[in-house]
């Protein structure tokens, strides 16, 4: 027969924002969920932490995160999963890609996942020194095997997103 591609509108459920899967292969988006930060005083700087999820979206869908270096922004300050071996792994074979534990110069990411199947990720950062308060522009990115970039920001992330 043939190809159709249109556009829809979609009316959800108290005007919530529509779920990420719906725009896989469509368009690269990244928008958190959850948000949680803690700073504590000049004399305990190392131990600022950082906890984001959400949800995410390929425009090149499907996504194969598996040794791709994924580079996590907070403000000024970068957070790498670091290429190869030592990086993301598909944990169950369904593309979900999980880190867990780097210590690196620029912090220490405690794990990180992202679920291409289902649309969600999470990066927790914790033990680093001296976080921005919010808000603070929050940016995953990343370039995959084909050398598709990805890189989308979540601007001024701050408070009243809900706790974990």
């Amino acid at each position: 027969m043939g190809d159709y591609h249109g556009l829809g509108i979609a009316q959800t459920p108290n005007d919530e924002p529509v779920n990420a899967r719906f725009l896989m292969g469509v368009r690269d988006y990244v928008r958190a969920t959850k948000f949680n930060m803690t700073t504590f005083q000049p004399d305990d700087s190392y131990k600022d932490s950082i906890k984001v999820s959400g949800q995410i979206a390929f425009a090149n869908y499907p996504v194969d995160l598996t040794g791709i270096k994924v580079t996590y922004k907070w403000g000024s300050r970068s957070f790498s999963v670091p290429a190869g071996d030592n990086g993301f792994y598909d944990s169950n074979g369904k593309g979900k890609y999980v880190f867990k534990g780097y210590s690196g110069y620029s912090g220490y990411i405690k794990s990180a996942y992202i679920d291409v199947e289902r649309g969600t990720f999470l990066i927790y950062i914790r033990n680093t020194y001296s976080l921005s308060t919010p808000p603070q522009d929050f940016t995953i990115s990343f370039t995959d095997e084909d050398d598709n970039d990805f890189s989308e920001v979540l601007e001024d992330l701050r408070d009243p997103l809900p706790k974990y």
